[in-house]
């Protein structure tokens, strides 16, 4: 515990215009910056997710701030396969080809796409009870996103040699 050297009475206290209710963020695509990165339990304690902020860089929305859980192991195959294929994405748009730390992550832009939806938790909805949700990723205009792996096509079956004009099929 620190002690105060003054007494603050809320009274004399000026008033912070910008606090109370925030509205979601309109539907839409924003240029945003991963600022942490965490694996933590997921609510059951059987699995693990990535727990990220996207802070939104401009030029609208600056310092608006997003938040995305991705189940990377659950017991919930669903779930997991969901999660898989969104961290995939989002390695695509930040040009990752491996992930080895959440740390990677850290600093990195991409532009992701915002729906709102209705809050299924009024703790987290905005006054007329929307929240926003990350549905997708993409790579930022003009970086590089990772080349997928060579696959070699499929050679095709070859085709049998024609004979020689003006002779017959066995004459060769």
């Amino acid at each position: 515990m620190a002690k105060l050297n003054l007494t603050y009475n809320i009274n004399d206290l000026p008033e912070d215009e910008s606090s109370g209710d925030f509205m979601s963020l309109p539907a839409g695509d924003y240029h945003v910056r991963i600022t942490q990165a965490d694996i933590q339990p997921t609510r059951a304690g059987d699995g693990q997710l990535i727990k990220l902020r996207l802070d939104v860089v401009g030029p609208t929305y600056q310092g608006r701030v997003l938040f995305k859980h991705i189940n990377i192991q659950n017991r919930n195959a669903d779930a997991e396969r969901i999660g898989r294929k969104e961290l995939r994405s989002i390695m695509t748009a930040l040009g990752l080809t491996q992930l080895t730390d959440t740390d990677q992550l850290i600093n990195r832009q991409m532009l992701v796409q915002v729906k709102v939806i209705k809050s299924k938790n009024p703790e987290y909805g905005d006054a007329n009870g929307n929240e926003n949700t990350v549905s997708g990723y993409k790579a930022i205009t003009g970086s590089v996103a990772p080349a997928p792996a060579f696959t070699p096509p499929p050679k095709a079956p070859s085709a049998p040699t024609a004979p020689a004009p003006g002779k017959a099929p066995w004459e060769k």
